[in-house]
C-alpha cells in the first residue's frame, strides 16, 4: 500500500450461490486451512514443511472495482456473486472457534492487540480492531524465498522450542497479484515445548480440521451485499432474492457492471 495507514472499509469474496445459501443460514464464514487453499507453497515454512495446515484463512479482497480473474476463479465462471461485508464483521467469540479444534486437543494461538512488525516493516497499528482468535493482514506479494517460507522455530537457552506462527499465511508470489488479497487469519497449535526433532513429528503427524467457521457478527450481518455475477440468469436472481427474504432481509443485491457487456 502507497499509504500505510490506509484501512478498507467493505472487503469483497467471490464466490458461489451455494456458498451464499450456506452463509446466509448459518451467519458464519468459512477459514480453509492452507493446506487447501489454491497456492499450496504457503503451507510450508523455511523448517517445518506442513506447518500451514495449522493457519486458517479466510479469503477477501478490498477492490470495489470488479476483478474479472476473480469472477472465473471462484464463482463458477461468473454465474456466482461477490459478497461484500463491512471489515471486522467478524463475532468477537473464541469460544465459538475453540469448539471446533477441542476434539483434534489443540488450542487457538492468542497474540494480543499490541502492534505487531511483520516482514518488510509492514505494521499491524494498534487502531486496528483484533478479536481474541483472528487477525486482518494484507496479503505482500513477493518472490523472496526467505519471506515466502520463513523459518519459524526459535530456541531458548534451554533448548525448548516456540513457533512463532505469526509470519505464516501473510506472503504470496508476485504472479498472485491480482488477487489484490486481504485475509483473516486464524492460528491453531499444540502446546509444546519439544525439542525440534520431535516437535517436528509432532506436527507432521496430528490431524487437524480441514476448515473452521467463524460467525459474522449480526449487525453487520444486516450490512451485506451481493453483487451478481455477469453470467447470472433470471434464476439465479429467484434464488437470490429468495435467500434474502428468508435470511437477511436488509441485504441489498447488485447487478454487475460486465453483466451483457461480455461473452460468458
Amino acid at each position: 500500500m502507497d499509504n500505510e495507514f490506509y484501512k478498507p472499509s467493505y472487503l469483497y469474496q467471490y464466490t458461489t450461490i451455494g456458498s451464499l445459501a450456506l452463509i446466509l443460514k448459518t451467519r458464519s464464514i468459512k477459514f480453509n486451512s492452507l493446506a487447501y487453499v489454491d497456492d499450496l507453497e504457503e503451507m510450508k515454512s523455511g523448517d517445518i514443511d506442513e506447518i500451514g495446515r495449522y493457519v486458517f484463512a479466510s479469503c477477501w479482497t478490498d477492490k470495489k472495482e470488479e476483478n474479472i480473474a476473480l469472477w472465473n476463479m471462484y464463482a463458477e465462471k461468473m454465474r456466482g456473486i461477490r459478497i461484500g461485508l463491512p471489515v471486522y464483521s467478524l463475532e468477537d467469540s473464541k469460544d465459538f472457534v475453540q469448539r471446533q479444534v477441542n476434539k483434534y486437543k489443540l488450542n487457538l494461538i492468542e497474540y494480543g492487540s499490541e502492534t505487531v512488525i511483520l516482514p518488510d516493516n509492514t505494521y499491524v497499528w494498534k487502531d486496528f480492531k483484533w478479536a481474541n482468535y483472528y487477525q486482518l493482514r494484507e496479503i505482500m506479494y513477493t518472490d523472496d524465498d526467505r519471506k515466502l517460507f520463513p523459518n519459524i522455530i526459535r530456541t531458548d537457552d534451554e533448548g525448548n522450542i516456540q513457533l512463532d506462527s505469526l509470519q505464516l499465511g501473510l506472503c504470496k508470489r508476485k504472479c498472485w497479484e491480482f488477487q489484490q488479497e486481504w485475509r483473516y487469519l486464524i492460528y491453531i497449535g499444540l502446546n509444546s515445548n519439544n525439542k525440534k526433532d520431535t516437535l517436528y513429528r509432532v506436527y507432521k503427524k496430528k490431524k487437524v480440521p480441514e476448515s473452521l467457521f467463524a460467525r459474522i457478527d449480526a449487525k453487520q450481518f444486516e450490512k451485506m451485499t451481493v453483487l451478481m455475477g455477469p453470467g447470472t440468469n433470471e434464476s439465479d436472481y429467484v434464488i437470490v432474492d429468495a435467500l434474502k427474504e428468508k435470511f437477511n432481509p436488509t441485504m441489498t443485491i447488485e447487478k454487475s457492471y460486465f453483466s451483457e457487456k461480455i461473452f460468458v
